[in-house]
C-alpha cells in the first residue's frame, strides 16, 4: 500500500485535481483508492458529491462525519474510521470528505496536550489501509499540524506547481517546510518524490524559462512530465464532475498518466496497460 500527499503552501497550482486524476486513474487500472480531503474548502468532496455544508450543524451529532470528526475523536478504531468513508459513483475510488467545520479541527486538537497530536491521521489510517493500494491525501494551502499529519503517514509527497516567479518561491519555501518537517519529526521513511508543473502551455517562451529555471535549481527533483493545460478539465471542475468521466482525448488525462509512469509507484503490469491505455510516448 502506497500513500501520497499533494502539498504546496501556494493555493491554486492544482492539488485537488492532481489528486482526483491520479486516484480516478489508478482506480481505472483496477487498484483500490482512498482519497482524503484535508482542505477545510471541501473541493474534492464536491467533486464526488460528499460535501454536506454544516457550518451551522451541531459539531457533536454531525448528521455525515467527516475529517473533522476523525481528528476532533482521535479515532482509532475501525469501525470509527470506516464511518468517515464514503463510496463515490467509481468504481474503486473511495473518498474521507472534509467541510468547513474542517477549519476548526487544529484548535480542538490542539486543546488536548497529552498524546501525540501529529499522528492522529497515521493512527486512524492505519486501521483501514490493508483495504486500499492506494490512498491520496488533498492538503490545504497551509503548514500547520494538518501537514504534518499529512506526512507522518505518507510515503511520497508531491509538489504540483506552475510557471511564475510567486509559484516558483512557493515551491522553495515548500521544499524547505517537508525537509524541516522530516528532520523535526524523525519522518525516515518519507521521500519527496519531486516537482511537477501544472496548467502548462508548452509551446510557450515562458514555459521553457520557468522549466529550464526548475531544471537547474532542483534537479533531480524536477518531474519532467508537465500537465497541459486543458479546457476540459477546467469544465469538469467548474462542473463539479468527476475527472475521467467523459474525457476521452483530454491532453492532462494523458499526461496525469505519463506523470503516474514516472512516479515510478505502479508495478510492472499495471505500467504497461497505462502506457497502452493513456500515456503518449
Amino acid at each position: 500500500m502506497i500513500t501520497l500527499s499533494m502539498i504546496n503552501n501556494k493555493g491554486g497550482v492544482g492539488k485537488t485535481t492532481s489528486t482526483a486524476c491520479l486516484g480516478e486513474l489508478l482506480a481505472f487500472l483496477g487498484k483500490k483508492v482512498l482519497l482524503v480531503d484535508m482542505d477545510p474548502q471541501g473541493n474534492l468532496s464536491m467533486l464526488y458529491g460528499v460535501y454536506y455544508d454544516d457550518r451551522e450543524e451541531d459539531s457533536t451529532t454531525p448528521k455525515y462525519p467527516n475529517i473533522a470528526d476523525l481528528f476532533s475523536h482521535r479515532f482509532r478504531e475501525k469501525e470509527q474510521v470506516e464511518s468517515v468513508v464514503y463510496k463515490t459513483d467509481k468504481d474503486n475510488l473511495s473518498i474521507i470528505p472534509a467541510t468547513h467545520r474542517h477549519n476548526n479541527t487544529i484548535s480542538i486538537v490542539s486543546q488536548k496536550t497529552s498524546g501525540n497530536n501529529a499522528v492522529i491521521l497515521k493512527r486512524a489510517l492505519d486501521t483501514i489501509k490493508a483495504q486500499y493500494d492506494y490512498i491520496l491525501i488533498d492538503n490545504a494551502p497551509a503548514d500547520n499540524l494538518m501537514t504534518v499529519n499529512s506526512m507522518m503517514v505518507s510515503n511520497y509527497v508531491y509538489i504540483p506547481a506552475e510557471t511564475d516567479a510567486y509559484s516558483y518561491k512557493g515551491v522553495q519555501q515548500t521544499i524547505q517546510t517537508i525537509l524541516e518537517i522530516k528532520e523535526d519529526h524523525y519522518i525516515d521513511s518519507l521521500q519527496l518524490g519531486g516537482v511537477f508543473l501544472t496548467k502548462a502551455e508548452i509551446a510557450t517562451n515562458n514555459f521553457k524559462k520557468w522549466q529550464e529555471i526548475y531544471q537547474q535549481e532542483i534537479g533531480d527533483l524536477f518531474l519532467k512530465t508537465p500537465i497541459r493545460k486543458d479546457v476540459k478539465i477546467k469544465e469538469k471542475i467548474s462542473e463539479l464532475a468527476p475527472m475521467l468521466q467523459g474525457n476521452a482525448g483530454s491532453n492532462a488525462i494523458s499526461d496525469y498518466a505519463a506523470l503516474l509512469i514516472e512516479m515510478h509507484i505502479l508495478d510492472a503490469e499495471t505500467e504497461q496497460i497505462l502506457r497502452l491505455g493513456f500515456a503518449e510516448d
